[in-house]
């Protein structure tokens, strides 16, 4: 559903956080981060997607650095408002179209 509304264009402009490095062996969360990467997120990462390790709440170079990327990001319309301000579709298409309803 995630790529429906964004489009394959915006992928390049996700950035998705891994959390929880404190709680967690070293060895453990790179494994996790190894399967997010791997299995769940493998084709928006070869897309563009970014995945950066959030080390703590309270961390701000963790969170500088992901704030400086989404800065970093050039902006692209999502594909759900293409659809519905460029060609002018009404939302109900759209719902068929995914076969779910947004």
């Amino acid at each position: 559903m995630f790529r429906e509304l964004c489009g394959e264009d915006a992928l390049k402009n996700v950035i998705i956080a891994t959390t929880m490095w404190g709680k967690v062996s070293k060895e453990e969360g790179e494994n996790r981060e190894r399967d997010l990467r791997d299995r769940f997120f493998k084709d928006a990462l070869e897309k563009g997607t970014k995945m950066v390790r959030h080390t703590h709440p309270t961390h701000f170079n963790s969170t500088d650095d992901i704030l400086r990327l989404i800065i970093a990001n050039h902006p692209v319309p999502l594909l759900i408002q293409q659809e519905l301000v460029d060609q002018k579709k009404q939302l109900a298409e759209l719902e068929k179209k995914s076969g779910e309803s947004l």
